[in-house]
């Protein structure tokens, strides 16, 4: 796979609730256009966005995120979180976040983190005589392990582990 797009739209109405969690490694020139909105339309809806991520070689991962508060969403919260490790120096990572607000009384977070990977973890691995290229293999793996396992589903979090052999 090259190039994927992937898009979400969630409409929130009172009382709702909204948990996502996703993962990504690209590798290579892979391209990732990821977009995701959610509008707020009842009270006290709330949402929580998480995306962790890897990017090597001149891999590229875009993402909007908005968060769109209309008027009546009083007490609403939305909160997105993204952490990407970047293999390589040529790998880019775009995020566009966006928090739309007609609504005085809600709580809007968007938190970025996007760093090349910890030496300490790579030396600790390759102290033990394990490759560079399989350092990032094994560290991506984790991290989207790490979410699959939260869908508690058995089947899914085989058919990931084998997608990632």
């Amino acid at each position: 796979l090259d190039s994927a797009n992937c898009s979400f739209h969630f409409e929130q109405e009172a009382d709702s609730a909204l948990v996502f969690d996703g993962a990504f490694a690209l590798r290579g020139q892979q391209k990732l256009n990821f977009n995701y909105k959610t509008v707020y339309l009842g009270q006290n809806s709330k949402s929580l966005f998480n995306l962790v991520g890897t990017l090597d070689g001149t891999a590229k991962k875009t993402s909007s995120e908005i968060i769109d508060f209309r008027a009546g969403a009083v007490n609403a919260e939305g909160s997105e979180t993204e952490k990407v490790t970047l293999f390589s120096n040529s790998a880019q990572n775009v995020a566009e976040p966006i928090i739309l607000c007609a609504e005085e009384n809600m709580h809007g977070v968007h938190s970025f983190s996007s760093g090349h990977l910890d030496p300490d973890a790579i030396n600790y691995l390759r102290a033990r005589g394990v490759k560079l290229e399989d350092a990032k293999k094994i560290i991506s793996r984790e991290q989207i392990l790490q979410v699959a396992k939260l869908c508690k589903n058995e089947a899914i979090i085989q058919e990931i582990e084998e997608a990632l052999k």
